[in-house]
């Protein structure tokens, strides 16, 4: 269960602290990344090139085996940072649908309200 979980923590200035388990190491550098990204101004193509983070059902289960606070804390600021991102790469599929589909008027809408959910996520 050691090994299934760890915390990857950075400094208090915008660093979050993540819980993932240990083959999601990738995740201490996206952190990074993300946390720089947020001192700028939010630019959706941006946060959609950022990998997202790659986790299973049995990933999830381990990590929320242990609910304690300072778990619960930290479950919260993995979400808090990753949810952004995955919104940012649904846009970016819906905007490049083939065939024209991405210039129809529902799937534009769909677009521009993961942008907007993105965006007020990363913003605050």
């Amino acid at each position: 269960a050691a090994r299934a979980t760890r915390l990857l923590s950075a400094s208090r200035d915008r660093h979050l602290s993540v819980a993932a388990p240990a083959d999601l190491a990738h995740v201490a550098a996206a952190a990074t990344t993300s946390a720089a990204a947020s001192s700028s101004s939010f630019d959706i193509d941006q946060l959609a090139r950022q990998p997202m983070t790659s986790l299973s059902l049995n990933d999830l289960y381990r990590v929320a085996s242990s609910p304690t606070d300072e778990q619960n804390l930290l479950n919260a600021q993995f979400v808090r940072r990753e949810l952004p991102i995955r919104y940012a790469h649904r846009c970016a599929q819906l905007r490049n649908l083939p065939f024209g589909l991405a210039a129809d008027e529902r799937i534009e809408h769909a677009a521009r309200t993961y942008e907007q959910q993105a965006e007020a996520l990363f913003l605050h």
